[in-house]
């Protein structure tokens, strides 16, 4: 069981439930600037606390292939615009509505040119607007979904670095990267995406395909570990073991005269705990076990 040192409660992601306090460790962020001067993209935080953050590293590049944007969702009537332009014209491209009124799907076939007919959505390559057949464009209720590529030109690649692992995300804008990050299907592993205040913006390009910048320098946040936590919050800790099976409690990092007697109190009501609950079923109470404490360890 890990511990850190607490602080009062505050909204935010170093709340922990189980202890209803916030945590002083820090998670390491990284800000991903927009192309736009003075804009943000996103920001890229470490899946978990700690100064083993401050390790991982970005790239923002040059995209290698087109980026590829997956279900993007558009709710009620038509006018749509996808979210995005500089659209490809790629097989992988598809449209389909979601009937409101029969929960049906509708899968339309996709032209760029020409007229639209029955059955056909028409995508502006430029605008991303869709122009369907009358009588065959969504209505209230309904809800389309359109997955497509965005022109590799209009798109970026960026690597997060950690040691030897590396993710690399080919992205439209920042609230593409955010989506991809926070993907339950495919979870980045290294870290969280958090819209930053521009998402509509493409990441801005770093001026070497291998020039890293680190998380948590500048105004970023540096990864904490927490690591001065005192004996009240080691109590917190062992309060979570109190229902788990646990031969050898070790209290890492404090000394007898700090911990002794919370671990001592932990063990007592953890053997109570158990005999009330064995006492409930009707078994033996096993209160005479000793408990040792262990200077040494």
């Amino acid at each position: 069981m890990r511990v850190t040192s607490t602080e009062n409660v505050a909204a935010g992601p170093n709340f922990i439930a189980s202890w209803n306090q916030n945590t002083k460790a820090r998670q390491s962020t990284f800000t991903v600037a927009g192309d736009t001067a003075g804009t943000v993209a996103a920001t890229l935080r470490a899946r978990t606390h700690g100064t083993w953050g401050n390790s991982m590293a970005v790239n923002v590049f040059d995209a290698e292939d087109d980026a590829f944007i997956a279900n993007e969702k558009h709710l009620g009537a038509a006018p749509i615009t996808l979210e995005r332009k500089a659209i490809a014209q790629s097989p992988r491209n598809r449209v389909r509505v979601l009937l409101g009124t029969t929960g049906q799907t509708k899968i339309f076939g996709i032209i760029y040119t020409g007229t639209v007919a029955a059955g056909q959505v028409k995508i502006d390559t430029t605008t991303g607007d869709l122009t369907f057949t009358a009588g065959e464009a969504p209505v209230a209720g309904d809800t389309l979904y359109s997955s497509y590529a965005v022109l590799k030109s209009a798109s970026c690649k960026v690597t997060i670095r950690y040691g030897g692992a590396s993710e690399v995300y080919t992205v439209a804008d920042g609230k593409h990267l955010v989506d991809q990050v926070n993907d339950p299907d495919a979870l980045s592993v290294l870290v969280e995406g958090v819209a930053g205040a521009n998402p509509k913006e493409k990441p801005k390009k770093q001026s070497k395909a291998d020039e890293f910048l680190e998380f948590g320098k500048g105004t970023d946040t540096p990864g904490s570990d927490g690591a001065d936590a005192v004996d009240s919050d080691y109590k917190l800790g062992l309060d979570q073991l109190l229902n788990e099976d646990t031969h050898i409690m070790l209290a890492a990092g404090m000394d007898n005269e700090k911990i002794g007697d919370e671990l001592k109190s932990h063990c007592r009501n953890g053997i109570h705990r158990q005999d009330q609950e064995r006492s409930n079923r009707g078994g033996r109470k096993q209160g005479g076990r000793e408990i040792r404490r262990h200077p040494w360890a």
